[in-house]
């Protein structure tokens, strides 16, 4: 079903919302700044690649270390002009005027903090990526990956649960 017929209500940002959106933006700006910095002293070949142990098993042109800005600037950029259109994000619920305010509110916050979080931990492997590369660290942590997975999906995991949570109060 097409969304056409969601209302359009504009929201203001909650303090959360612009704490984050702050916060992504402010960690991009430096990520971008430290990497420029770094640049002339990165060596030509950096890691590109980490097995499941987080061992390198490929190496690779320290141009390839610009795919992380790119996507997460990308990504970042869309989610955040995204977040302005809640009422063209999918729902697990029908939307009405009623409770339009309290699920695009929910959604929205999460767009942010999914956004907040590419961003954040973009920027941590590609720092971790010049350590490795600069011999200051043996290898990428083996908590790197299911922290990052966590603080991706655990989000969604209470955003939804919120939603319905917040429905079958209403339907009561």
């Amino acid at each position: 079903m097409w969304k056409q017929n969601r209302p359009h209500i504009e929201l203001e940002a909650t303090n959360m919302e612009r704490l984050l959106l702050v916060l992504t933006v402010g960690i991009y700006i430096t990520w971008i700044g430290w990497l420029a910095f770094q640049w002339s002293s990165l060596p030509a070949e950096l890691p590109a690649h980490f097995g499941i142990d987080g061992e390198v098993n490929r190496w690779g042109s320290k141009w390839e270390l610009l795919i992380l800005p790119g996507i997460s600037g990308i990504l970042g950029f869309f989610m955040i002009w995204l977040r302005k259109k809640p009422e063209w994000h999918n729902y697990p619920v029908n939307i009405t005027k009623e409770n339009a305010p309290f699920y695009y509110r929910l959604s929205r916050n999460l767009l942010v903090w999914i956004t907040f979080v590419i961003v954040a931990g973009f920027a941590w492997l590609t720092w971790d990526i010049v350590q490795i590369a600069k011999s200051n660290s043996p290898f990428l942590e083996n908590w790197f990956m299911p922290v990052f997975l966590t603080a991706t999906f655990a989000p969604v995991v209470y955003f939804f649960f919120k939603m319905f949570r917040y429905q079958s109060k209403n339907n009561a």
